[in-house]
């Protein structure tokens, strides 16, 4: 079908409102109705990208208006880049309105218009995009995860890496959704010599990560209105997650040692208690021994899941405390799921849950109808490294590296910070709490400020579940020593600006 020429037929420019004697009575200019309508028209593909608008005048007597309001409204879309005018060509159109500028619709139009409906779901997800952004991953103080640069001079690493990398065709095909068979061996093998879990490949599912390990966990393990304990407050997107599959969350407050334990006599009607016991995120808070016996009880006798990360729980200074998982183990009340992302680097996505064997198939199954499988060749690299003398030697040189960054970040922050706040007295992991004990300033005004001197704070207000606590949360392990002194000085005089006002 022929389309109808722009320059001729007029008629698709006609503008119900404008009728003789109206233009004095609309509350916007015509000139404006006028680009509003032209929009809508590129918008909707009745004039398309190469189309010349027809003449000034021509509109003008059309519309019976001045060539001047025609022409305002001509270059209110060539300020937009929609339109471009040449001298001998005309105007011509070059480009898509975009959607906040589409003001004008035909009448009945929006009458006629039903929108399909808005799920919760679909609001969740807008919201939690949110929550990424990008200049919380920048390699600079106090990040807490990012890339470990120790690896990049790890020689057995790259020669993994570059001999899989001219293998060109040797991941082309489908593999097993448990995930390969070489890295859940290493797996289970790290966790027993160094959780204490004892466990085989049949106990391991590969994931992408920390996130796709919950989402697996609430889809099989869990169901729509069931609810979930988490720790107070919570790591970033946790309650999202669980949002996300229908289940409902309720917070318990961290102490010094860990969970408020005794509260959870109170949550009579919930499945599942998710905990972070090692070095809890965002606190900095180590659970004790005696802690973590009484929540493996608590879960035992009232046959609940107990879903335990181990984020940080591979660097200790001192003697390890078994895992909860390693207590009961894997008898069939406790998961253990953790990631790769500060070992070695995020981008690296891949992550695994420890479960009992008939849970893990389930969890398999579930993985294949979620993805069908993770990145073979990031096992390979994986699996190959792990199982090769050179990570243990990796895993050491890390643990001594952490413990002297964190050694010395504690050490800074009494020495020049005492007068403001209080360090978390955490034995392992990558990060410290540095929680503010003097009244008048708030974290969130530390922040803003610390970012425009390139620094990089998370605080404990903008967690879930924030049990009023003002603090800062400060990685170390990625940075040097004069990187870390630099970046406490700049939080000094942060910190004395804001309190002088």
């Amino acid at each position: 079908m022929k389309r109808k020429s722009t320059s001729r037929d007029l008629s698709y420019l006609a503008l119900p409102e404008l009728t003789e004697g109206s233009a004095e009575e609309l509350t916007e200019p015509v000139y404006e109705r006028i680009a509003s309508r032209l929009r809508e028209l590129i918008f909707s593909q009745e004039i398309v990208l190469g189309d010349s608008l027809p003449s000034l005048r021509t509109v003008a007597a059309k519309l019976s208006v001045s060539v001047d309001t025609v022409r305002r409204a001509y270059f209110i879309l060539i300020d937009e880049g929609i339109v471009e005018s040449k001298i001998g060509s005309g105007f011509k159109v070059v480009g898509l309105p975009p959607k906040e500028k589409l003001l004008y619709r035909e009448e009945g139009a929006a009458q006629n218009r039903v929108k399909p409906k808005q799920t919760e779901s679909l609001r969740l997800c807008g919201k939690t995009l949110s929550y990424f952004r990008s200049d919380h991953y920048q390699t600079r103080p106090f990040l807490y995860f990012g890339e470990t640069i120790e690896l990049a001079k790890d020689r057995k690493w790259n020669s993994i890496v570059s001999q899989l990398n001219r293998m060109t065709w040797h991941h082309a095909g489908y593999s097993n959704p448990q995930g390969s068979v070489q890295l859940r061996e290493a797996i289970a093998e790290t966790l027993l010599q160094n959780r204490g879990i004892e466990a085989d490949a049949e106990n391991v599912v590969i994931t992408t990560g920390t996130v796709q390990s919950l989402n697996l966990l609430s889809s099989v393990l869990l169901s729509p209105s069931d609810t979930i304990v988490l720790e107070k407050p919570s790591p970033n997107l946790v309650p999202a997650v669980f949002a996300f599959h229908k289940i409902r969350t309720s917070f318990i407050p961290v102490l010094s040692d860990g969970l408020d334990v005794e509260k959870l006599a109170d949550c009579e009607d919930c499945q599942a208690l998710f905990t972070v016991s090692s070095n809890q995120i965002p606190m900095s808070v180590c659970t004790s021994l005696e802690k973590r016996k009484q929540m493996l009880t608590w879960a035992q006798q009232k046959g609940k899941w107990i879903f335990e990360n181990g984020m940080e729980d591979l660097f200790w200074s001192g003697n390890r405390i078994p895992a909860i998982t390693a207590l009961d183990r894997l008898g069939g009340n406790t998961i253990f799921l953790d990631s790769f992302t500060l070992l070695f680097f995020p981008g690296i996505r891949i992550g695994y849950i420890a479960a009992p064997k008939e849970i893990a198939k389930v969890l398999a199954g579930a993985k294949l109808l979620l993805d069908r499988t993770t990145s073979t060749k990031g096992q390979d690299y994986l699996g190959q490294y792990m199982q090769s003398d050179s990570f243990e030697v990796y895993l050491r040189k890390l643990n001594k590296i952490f413990v002297q960054r964190r050694d010395l970040l504690k050490e800074l922050l009494e020495t020049e910070l005492s007068e403001f706040g209080l360090v978390s007295e955490s034995r392992c992991g990558c990060h410290l709490t540095f929680t503010l004990t003097k009244e008048g300033v708030s974290d969130k005004d530390v922040k803003l400020l610390l970012e425009k001197r390139g620094i990089t704070c998370r605080v404990l207000s903008e967690f879930p579940g924030e049990a009023g606590t003002n603090g800062l949360v400060l990685g170390f392990a990625l940075f040097q020593s004069e990187e870390l002194k630099t970046a406490i000085s700049e939080l000094k005089q942060v910190l004395r600006r804001l309190y002088a006002q």
